[in-house]
């Protein structure tokens, strides 16, 4: 019995992370995260940013595609952001003008 018990609290511990990670709340946090780190990234190079984050991304990244104006030519750009959950750092990558898009 003792054994079983001394099981399960390690596994509580272990596992807790993991389980807090999938309640809706903290899936909510982790998309704020994502919008907030990945719309500070593309202030850099965009204004009139639109955003659209992946709900869950991926085992490693947060994922977002960015849409705005390049701030040297007003033209529209899109971009696709990666989010590192681990380092919680924003890169963009995938630039490409909105034109080239048939939509």
């Amino acid at each position: 019995m003792m054994r079983s018990r001394t099981l399960i609290t390690i596994l509580s511990i272990v596992l807790s992370p993991f389980i807090q990670a999938s309640s809706p709340d903290a899936w909510e946090a982790f998309r704020q995260n994502v919008a907030i780190a990945c719309t500070d990234k593309a202030r850099e190079t965009l204004s009139e940013i639109q955003l659209n984050v992946d709900p869950f991304g991926n085992e490693d990244h947060g994922i977002a595609v960015l849409i705005g104006k390049a701030r040297e030519t007003a033209e529209s750009m899109v971009y696709v952001c990666l989010y590192d959950k681990r380092t919680q750092k924003a890169n963009l990558y995938v630039e490409s003008r909105l034109a080239e898009f048939e939509i």
